[in-house]
């Protein structure tokens, strides 16, 4: 599986800054993304960045 450039952690960053009101084109383009990006990374949320991480390091525990 590829790795992505954006952690977890700025991936959340830019989804609660876009909850909170900011633009996303200003969003996009501070962080150098395609809206499509943005929007798929919007369509697969759902879950903060502590249990991301939780559900990525139990994932690494079981293969």
């Amino acid at each position: 599986m590829k790795k992505s450039r954006f952690t977890e952690t700025r991936i959340i960053g830019a989804l609660n800054a876009y909850e909170a009101g900011k633009d996303v084109q200003q969003i996009c383009l501070e962080m150098s993304i395609n809206r499509a990006t943005f929007y798929n990374w919007k369509k697969s949320s759902g879950i903060d960045a502590d249990l991301l991480s939780q559900f990525k390091e139990l994932q690494w525990t079981y293969t």
